[in-house]
């Protein structure tokens, strides 16, 4: 096989690829076995017909066509490998020469990975990040979720409905006088103040007494999902049908012993102390990372391929619609009521997809340089640390990474050369202010 480069740009090239004329028989040969056993030819067996015969019924282009899916599978790996290049993104390949006895040449256009002129990595000077100590307020903050989380109901039997309490309704809403679909419900528990319902709802219904209906005036907001309800003016009639209130339980030694392993109120607290303290320092090495790969990659010129920035587009926007799925909407929903269309969010999107590709370029190239590998055991020791930090099992987290391995292992390496870059940096202390 040969190989010829025509370097197109920076992060452009087209291979030009020879292959033999034996490999190209050889493919031809095997795309005849394949393609004969599907072929019925009148006069012969299935899968019996000879090799002239066959080319003559379906036509030698339709072998050829069999044989070069096979021989450009084969052969471009390898061309690239000879070449010493990394392709981002699939090629797009030319047939220059296909015939019989005569050998395969095709060009295939394609992205590859930029070569990067690194700056001094090894001693990056950078200031101590210092996590601050837990306040007492935020110890409190902590109790007080814990203790909200404790709350029971208790029904008011006597008195109006306030701001805080749990109102169970019937209501039906109305367009024009018209009843419309969905804006109807019996026994619906709502919180006061809660800003659960259209803007203006809740406040209409304060005072009200069990018993009694009222009719609510409002009018839905603009960006509302459903476009037949959105900036319209209805009305609700609502039925108070009872009312209940949060009792919350004291913050005392026998609340830390129902909500903890912990006898006294002070053991709890100090323990929440801890957990806060590990926290803000985890947050501090993580922004000592951050800084530490800003610092190197932001003077650095690198030309980032355009499927590299494309592909991580696509992640961002997937995640992205998860992440609104986990909200209770769509990402066709989202787009409706905020009218930003699929270019609108590419858009938004690319400038974090450029940066993260060419972080992750410089990242790679310093771990080419070093020798930074992942090995089976990174691996296995990450599946073990991921199940442990999401209480899964380990075996369904080694299950669920096995359709994105190699994206997987390309986390491990950049966090295993970030940590080379953490280890050979030169942390001076913070300055007091």
């Amino acid at each position: 096989m040969k190989v010829s480069v025509e370097k197109l740009q920076t992060n452009l090239v087209t291979l030009e690829v020879e292959v033999e004329e034996q490999q190209v028989e050889e493919a031809l040969e095997k795309a005849y076995w394949q393609v004969v056993k599907k072929v019925n030819i009148p006069g012969f067996r299935k899968g019996k017909a000879p090799r002239q015969i066959l080319e003559a019924y379906i036509g030698r282009a339709s072998l050829y066509e069999e044989a070069l899916d096979s021989l450009v599978n084969q052969t471009y790996p390898e061309a690239l490998k000879d070449s010493n290049l990394e392709a981002v993104g699939q090629p797009r390949v030319e047939i220059v020469q296909i015939d019989s006895g005569m050998p395969l040449i095709y060009k295939a256009t394609v992205s590859v990975i930029p070569e990067i002129e690194l700056p001094p990595y090894k001693g990056i000077e950078m200031e101590e990040i210092v996590a601050e100590e837990p306040t007492e307020e935020e110890i409190q903050n902590v109790l007080n979720n814990y203790q909200k989380r404790m709350a029971h109901l208790e029904s008011v039997e006597n008195g109006t409905l306030d701001n805080g309490h749990i109102a169970q309704i019937d209501f039906i809403g109305y367009l024009d006088g018209v009843p419309f679909e969905g804006g109807a419900s019996q026994d619906y528990s709502l919180e006061i103040g809660s800003n659960t319902f259209i803007p203006g709802f809740e406040e209409q219904l304060v005072g009200m007494q069990i018993g009694e209906e009222r009719e609510i005036e409002v009018t839905f907001p603009e960006e509302y999902p459903q476009p037949d309800l959105a900036g319209k003016p209805s009305t609700f009639k609502v039925t108070l049908k009872e009312i209940k209130r949060k009792e919350y339980p004291a913050i005392d030694d026998e609340f830390a012993k129902d909500i903890s392993e912990f006898e006294t109120l002070e053991e709890l607290k100090a323990d929440i102390a801890k957990n806060l303290r590990e926290k803000a320092q985890n947050s501090a090495k993580g922004e000592l990372r951050e800084r530490i790969v800003e610092n190197l990659v932001s003077p650095i010129e690198v030309d980032v391929p355009e499927p590299m920035v494309e592909e991580r587009l696509k992640e961002m926007i997937t995640k992205f619609a998860q992440q609104l799925s986990i909200q209770g909407t769509t990402l066709e929903q989202y787009m409706q009521y905020t009218g930003k269309s699929a270019e609108d969010l590419f858009t938004q999107f690319r400038p974090q997809a450029a940066e993260w590709a060419k972080t992750t370029l410089v990242l790679e190239a310093i771990a080419r340089t070093e020798n930074i590998t992942v090995t089976e055991e990174d691996v296995e020791e990450r599946i073990t640390r991921a199940s442990q930090e999401f209480g899964m099992d380990r075996d369904d987290v080694s299950k669920s990474i096995d359709n994105v391995l190699e994206s997987f292992k390309k986390e491990i390496l950049l966090d295993k050369t970030i940590n080379f870059l953490i280890d050979n940096a030169k942390i001076t202390p913070a300055v007091e202010a």
